[in-house]
């Protein structure tokens, strides 16, 4: 196996040059595998035997792996999983923003097991679990290594802050590294006036709203009830990014941006720009 791919996949060749990716594999594994699917540029194989393994590659602490399509980086080392993120963060960077120069920041990380507080499980029949990776076939489980043993009722504290919520609106999942998060939007935050799009329960606003005169924006109705319960001092409305202009005409000097995992769409980035903040502090879930 020559690398991981973005995907979890590791890269390998045939003979005719062809790529072919193969899951739960890691950089150095020597494999046998079958080819389950090839198109005209690429082949997807299924790990059928690992002759020599990689120095990367640890036991998975889940007896479900490979069952479960829940994970797909278990087999990696903590440390050589954290590289190849980091990894893949400066590659996508360096294509985005081509010839002009970023800076890449130390890792942040946290505990990697029982630190998801909120996880959703599919039932079908007597099965209840996740579902296998690539079907609708539920696996029965017993137990996650990823999933706290912290009970959540209709708050929970972060950092010495309470918040109100309930299982049916977002909130940051790693409560750990969303501490984190809220430190380094703390850090670099310039100017006086924020605005904290896609703000939820206003999270992030809560640790910021004592220091600079802060509106949170966010979409989802259902928010609006628990964000009037966490935020003291910043105002809130209720607004999709699209149609933000309508209510927000200043300029703020730092706009915090966390939308959910597809992005933003086009009309709302032509808003972002608009204001022409000084800096905008994007959070990607992307990895």
């Amino acid at each position: 196996i020559e690398k991981v791919l973005n995907n979890a996949y590791g890269l390998s060749h045939l003979d005719s040059g062809k790529a072919v990716m193969i899951p739960y594999t890691v950089t150095g594994d020597e494999i046998q595998a079958e080819i389950e699917k090839e198109t005209s540029s690429y082949c997807i194989a299924k790990l059928q035997n690992i002759i020599k393994p990689s120095s990367f590659r640890v036991q998975p602490n889940c007896k479900y792996y490979t069952v479960c399509g829940g994970c797909d980086m278990l087999h990696i080392s903590r440390e050589y999983e954290l590289f190849l993120k980091q990894s893949w963060i400066k590659n996508d960077a360096e294509r985005a923003f081509k010839d002009s120069k970023f800076i890449l920041n130390d890792i942040v990380y946290a505990r990697d097991t029982e630190y998801r507080y909120k996880v959703r499980y599919s039932q079908d029949g007597d099965a209840k679990g996740f579902k296998k990776r690539g079907s609708t076939e539920v696996v029965n489980i017993d137990s996650c290594p990823l999933v706290s043993k912290q009970t959540i009722s209709d708050c929970i504290t972060v950092g010495g802050k309470t918040f109100h919520l309930s299982p049916s609106v977002f909130f940051q999942n790693n409560l750990e590294i969303a501490k984190k998060i809220a430190d380094f939007i703390l850090e670099n935050i310039v100017g006086n006036v924020v605005y904290d799009f896609y703000a939820g329960v206003g999270f992030f606003s809560a640790f910021i709203e004592d220091k600079y005169i802060v509106t949170a924006v966010e979409g989802n109705p259902e928010c609006k009830k628990y964000a009037h319960q966490n935020l003291k001092f910043a105002h809130y409305i209720e607004s999709g990014i699209e149609d933000v202009h309508k209510y927000l005409k200043k300029k703020a000097d730092t706009i915090i941006v966390d939308p959910p995992r597809s992005g933003m769409s086009k009309k709302a980035i032509k808003n972002l720009l608009s204001y022409k903040s000084e800096r905008v502090i994007y959070i990607s879930c992307s990895y």
